[in-house]
Order: C-alpha cells, then sequence, then structure tokens
C-alpha cells in the first residue's frame, strides 16, 4: 500500500524526496490506526489525505516560487537636473573661445613654420626631436 502511495504521489510530483516519503509514511499511519472504518472516518482520511497533499502542493508551488531565477534588476537612470541653463552656455562659450585661440596659435606657429628660413627649420624640428 505505502509502494501504491508512493508511486501516486511520484506521478504528481515528478519524483521521490523526502517530503513524499514522510507523506506516504504519514498516509500509512493514518489507515493503520483505523481498525473498522466507517463512513464517516474514511471521510475523515480521505479529507486529512487530501488536506496533506494540499499542503504538498503548496510547499512545492512556494518552491518553486522562491527558487526561480528572478530577472535582474536594472539600475535606474541617473536624472541630471538643470537648475541654470545660462551658467552652462557661459561655460560652452568659453570653451569656445578657448577652442578658438587653440586653433588660432597652431595656425600661427605652422604658418612661422612654413615662412621660418632653412636653418630655423631644422632648429624648429630638432627641438621637436629632443623633447620627445
Amino acid at each position: 500500500m505505502r509502494d501504491k502511495i508512493l508511486d501516486i504521489l511520484e506521478e504528481h510530483y515528478y519524483g521521490r524526496n523526502f517530503i513524499e516519503s514522510r507523506a506516504a509514511d504519514d498516509l500509512m499511519r493514518l489507515f493503520d490506526s483505523q481498525e473498522s472504518p466507517s463512513r464517516n472516518s474514511t471521510s475523515t482520511i480521505v479529507f486529512k489525505a487530501l488536506a496533506f497533499l494540499t499542503v504538498i502542493a503548496l510547499a512545492q508551488a512556494a518552491y518553486i516560487w522562491i527558487g526561480h531565477d528572478s530577472k535582474p534588476v536594472e539600475p535606474v537612470a541617473r536624472v541630471v537636473t538643470l537648475s541654470n541653463t545660462d551658467t552652462i552656455y557661459q561655460e560652452i562659450e568659453v570653451l569656445k573661445l578657448k577652442s578658438d585661440s587653440i586653433i588660432v596659435n597652431n595656425e600661427k606657429k605652422i604658418n612661422n613654420y612654413i615662412n621660418a628660413s632653412t636653418p630655423s627649420k631644422v632648429k624648429l624640428f630638432s627641438e621637436r626631436i629632443n623633447r620627445q
């Protein structure tokens, strides 16, 4: 009888484990404790068996729910709030002036190099090599 109960539990819960073995033992104790089953005690046994199977099903559902891999949580995007856009525009203008002055200085150096005499070019070239 115990093996039949284990087979039924295995069929419904996909494999034998500790909980199913304990359930089969408890159900066997329930059946053995009743010497002369009457109609009322049989319904009590069936009710207890169903209650026990329900508890097992809920336990297995909780195990699946807890053990289920959850999706990784994506970090919340950082929101930048601008309080005063005038300061940002001023910083952009300052950066534009700096970039313009760098371009002008580089163009000056290029023009000076192009217009320089050969000994000056050699001197500038040798300074550049020695600098590296």
